[in-house]
């Protein structure tokens, strides 16, 4: 069974009860804030309201999706700071609608309202993402002078799959020409384990190995198989999103963020820090 945790504003609650009893409906596992308790009591004590959001940490550790009612995109302070939380914990996160906060919108996979959520049902792997995986073939002009693909080669067919990603989801070469933004890499790591031979199959995966909030900054996994579930080598990139006519990092649209927050998470997994410099 799939846990979802509910994460929403007081004002909300009698919404969220209602969502949260369809959800158990349709077979979830439903994790919420107190509806019960105090409201004005927990207002009233600072000490109280910071050890509410605390005892939801767990609960974020426990489930599999995070959902976000944002009534209107308000996202109070407690369910920011519960859905940064979640973020930080490799979660995938679903809201209503777009939160009118963009700091927020940077943390988010999906957006759905809560009918479109209840039609998904049971899926056991909603709260998941998915291993983007592509099979190519090492050509011809791959192989060196040792007869097995050359080391520039991994990362040439690295760079096909992060583009295919892209097209699937919505960003083939046309949209950056339009937007005048592209990824640039500022660091390539590559990890070698096993040879790869002329015309021969390979699967090359595609994971978010690091990601900072507003997305301006990346690093990217790719590992490499044989057909026989042989690794053949590790890639890790790092980098950014240029302006092409400033020439300059800059933070990617939303829709470009989420695509990216798709991506499923590597096990070291980790936040980092954002590439545009702050004006004091």
């Amino acid at each position: 069974m799939s846990t979802v945790f509910v994460a929403t504003s007081r004002r909300f609650y009698p919404e969220a009860m209602a969502f949260c009893d369809a959800l158990r409906a349709k077979g979830w596992c439903v994790l919420h804030p107190y509806f019960d308790r105090d409201s004005a009591l927990i207002e009233a004590d600072p000490a109280l309201k910071a050890g509410v959001t605390l005892e939801h940490f767990p609960e974020i550790d426990r489930c599999d999706l995070v959902y976000g009612l944002l009534r209107g995109g308000y996202t109070g302070v407690s369910v920011a700071t519960e859905l940064a939380y979640a973020f930080a914990r490799r979660k995938r996160i679903v809201t209503s609608e777009p939160s009118a906060e963009y700091a927020v919108r940077a943390v988010v996979s999906d957006v759905m309202t809560p009918e479109e959520f209840l039609k998904v049902g049971e899926p056991l792997d909603a709260g998941r993402n998915h291993t983007y995986r592509k099979t190519l073939y090492a050509g011809w002009a791959d192989m060196d002078f040792n007869s097995h693909m050359r080391n520039t080669a991994y990362l040439d067919k690295t760079a096909d799959v992060r583009q295919m990603f892209l097209a699937e989801n919505g960003f083939p070469v046309e949209e950056f020409l339009r937007l005048r933004i592209g990824p640039v890499v500022m660091k390539d790591e590559v990890e070698y384990f096993k040879e790869v031979r002329l015309l021969q199959e390979i699967a090359v995966t595609y994971a978010l190995a690091g990601h900072a909030l507003d997305g301006s900054r990346f690093l990217l996994r790719h590992e490499i198989f044989r057909p026989d579930g042989g690794l053949c080598a590790r890639v890790t990139s790092a980098g950014g999103w240029l302006n092409l006519a400033e020439r300059k990092l800059v933070v990617p649209p939303p829709a470009l963020l989420s695509a990216m927050n798709s991506l499923e998470k590597t096990s070291d997994f980790v936040v980092l820090p954002s590439s545009i410099k702050t004006r004091v």
